[in-house]
């Protein structure tokens, strides 16, 4: 029975990265930003590594298909802010969920900044520069969770233009989306 299992979850895994890295193809590689003294690009071929190792330092090992997918189309879907010594501080990872496949929507999965960069609207900045880049794409919206206790995650998106259409049991949170297409 556990052996069945686990072969249902490596097929199931194996079908999502195939479908994940097909729509990330779609997705434009935007130029460029510059606000203040920090930079906003998606990730190059030297920075996705040090985007991956605050990614670890943070959020842990992740699960393994998404480690994958990221891997191989973090032109597409690593969205980075470098400071002005030109150091990841931050990074924000895209994909496609299965819920979401038929309804044209990327999904934010997670933002993360390095601790010494925090409290300066740089989550808002980021998810600003994403959803400004992502109108350029196929996709007609953007989607994110924020769980329930975290207020400042919650505010910066709907300052990046997200607001909550319905919340999540499992994990509890809030589901906000933000339109890309008018």
């Amino acid at each position: 029975m556990e052996i069945a299992h686990f072969l249902h979850h490596l097929k199931r895994d194996r079908l999502l990265l195939k479908a994940n890295i097909k729509r990330a193809e779609l997705l434009p590689i935007p130029s460029e930003e510059r606000s203040d003294n920090f930079i906003f690009k998606t990730a190059s071929k030297n920075e996705y590594p040090k985007a991956i190792a605050i990614y670890h330092k943070y959020c842990g090992a992740g699960v393994p298909w998404l480690i994958k997918l990221w891997n191989k189309e973090y032109e597409h879907l690593c969205y980075i802010i470098k400071n002005d010594k030109e150091d990841v501080i931050g990074f924000s990872f895209l994909m496609f969920n299965e819920a979401e496949f038929d309804a044209s929507i990327v999904h934010d999965l997670v933002i993360v900044i390095d601790e010494k960069y925090r409290g300066q609207g740089l989550s808002t900045k980021l998810q600003r520069y994403c959803v400004k880049s992502l109108k350029q794409s196929p996709y007609s919206y953007i989607s994110t969770c924020v769980g329930f206790n975290d207020i400042k995650a919650l505010r910066a998106c709907q300052k990046a233009g997200f607001h909550i259409l319905k919340q999540s049991a499992k994990p509890p949170s809030h589901y906000l989306i933000c339109k890309l297409k008018s």
